[in-house]
């Protein structure tokens, strides 16, 4: 072949591969239609919820079927949330929010952020008490007061909830049907709330993690620098292990949890 052609021919090659105007590439999404695929991976998200509570109240860890955990934060938002929230936005990390809703007045922006970069946000109830110590009409008021501070902020409807300490008993249980909940326990306890240093934190949240894993961590409720610190390093040793994070609503989606778990017995927590 003359060298002109061959010329013209790589010269072809690269503009094919430059996405020009050959239908090599996909054609860009306009910011409606960006809405409406998150809202159609919402809606699967739901739906999958629903067909969790057809057969448990609670969700624990997946079975592994897909190589996804979930990076959770309890006691928020806090002004260590918007720390955390950098760090995911910097990593393209997914996580999940378990608010407290004496802390969400003067935090709305927050709450607002969490939900534009695409993060999960569940109920905590109002004051973080132990909610297996209460009677059914206390624990009723922390759930719907929770609900109403967060719809104050402009926030989302909420399907998740994860009782303060994994304190709950059947009253709980109850309510939680009543409202359509799905009670998200975790399978990794990072100790946190402990005290412990950041490499500490990184060492627990990484000594015992797999595929289905729902991890602990803290937003709020005391000093959270060390949390921050470790954060970096806890992504690092997942990406290291293959391990993709995201959120609760898309681990349901994708590895929920089995059927015929025991229901766990009350273990400490924040």
């Amino acid at each position: 072949m003359p060298l002109v052609a061959l010329v013209a021919l790589a010269a072809g090659l690269l503009a094919g591969n430059s996405g020009s105007d050959n239908g090599t590439t996909k054609p860009k999404l306009t910011p409606a239609q960006i809405a409406a695929k998150k809202e159609r991976q919402l809606a699967r998200e739901d739906a999958a919820i629903d067909r969790i509570l057809e057969y448990t109240t609670f969700f624990q860890n997946g079975q592994g079927k897909k190589r996804q955990v979930a990076l959770t934060f309890d006691d928020g938002p806090s002004p260590y949330t918007d720390q955390i929230l950098r760090i995911l936005k910097r990593t393209k990390t997914p996580a999940t929010f378990f608010e407290v809703g004496v802390n969400v007045p003067g935090n709305e922006k927050t709450i607002r952020r969490q939900m534009r970069l695409g993060h999960a946000i569940g109920n905590h109830t109002m004051n973080h008490p132990h909610m297996g110590q209460l009677d059914a009409a206390t624990q009723l008021l922390e759930l719907n007061n929770q609900n109403v501070s967060m719809a104050t902020a402009k926030g989302p409807t909420q399907r998740l909830f994860r009782p303060p300490y994994r304190s709950f008993n059947a009253s709980t249980l109850e309510l939680l049907a009543e409202r359509d909940y799905l009670m998200v326990l975790w399978s990794v306890d990072t100790g946190d709330y402990q005290g412990l240093g950041a490499e500490s934190i990184v060492e627990r949240a990484l000594e015992d993690i797999k595929p289905g894993s729902i991890v602990l961590m803290h937003d709020g409720g005391g000093d959270r620098s060390a949390t921050v610190a470790a954060l970096p390093d806890i992504i690092k040793g997942l990406n290291k292990r293959n391990l993709k994070p995201v959120t609760v609503p898309r681990l349901a989606l994708d590895d929920p949890p089995a059927e015929g778990q025991p229901l766990p017995v009350e273990l400490s927590g924040g």
